[in-house]
């Protein structure tokens, strides 16, 4: 049997939507666990607990929407790149902190951190899209808008 596709990977947070499984109210968070060869999505719960469904990654009125991830839901086995592109690895995650390993060896405990900290110091996830910044002048962002040149101001954000 083929497996079929799916938005979805091992590891994402999805909302569940609509009609609920026993492991999660409408609007709460769950975690992909596994994409088994019937293309049955199996998600844990909040509070633990597991279930599935090939049906997750339609709207019959019992589906899940993605989640982008961010560190405040890490969880052990995360990948993480600092701003020099070290890795690190959660090896912990409690509520409002989390233990990395040392870059050097990511097995080694490293250090605690808050996720707040850890954005601060510019940790993103090692799989995470890089972003590009696109300049455009006055003129340019005039012309792209179609609004006359001379007339757009721009605030400093």
């Amino acid at each position: 049997m083929t497996q079929q596709t799916t938005k979805f990977k091992v590891g994402d947070r999805a909302r569940m939507v609509g009609e609920v499984c026993e492991v999660a109210d409408p609007g709460e968070l769950v975690t992909i666990t596994e994409i088994d060869s019937n293309g049955d999505i199996h998600i844990e719960g909040p509070h633990g607990g597991e279930c599935y469904s090939k049906h997750w990654g339609q709207q019959n009125g019992h589906y899940l929407e993605p989640v982008e991830r961010t560190l405040h839901d890490l969880q052990p086995g995360d990948i993480l790149l600092d701003s020099d592109d070290d890795e690190f690895r959660a090896i912990d995650v409690l509520p409002n902190s989390v233990l990395l390993s040392s870059y050097v060896n990511k097995d080694r405990a490293g250090a605690w951190y808050t996720p707040d900290e850890l954005n601060e110091r510019g940790f993103k996830f090692k799989d995470a899209p890089e972003t590009e910044t696109t300049e455009l002048s006055v003129a340019e962002l005039e012309e792209k808008l179609g609004i006359e040149a001379g007339t757009l101001r721009v605030k400093k954000d």
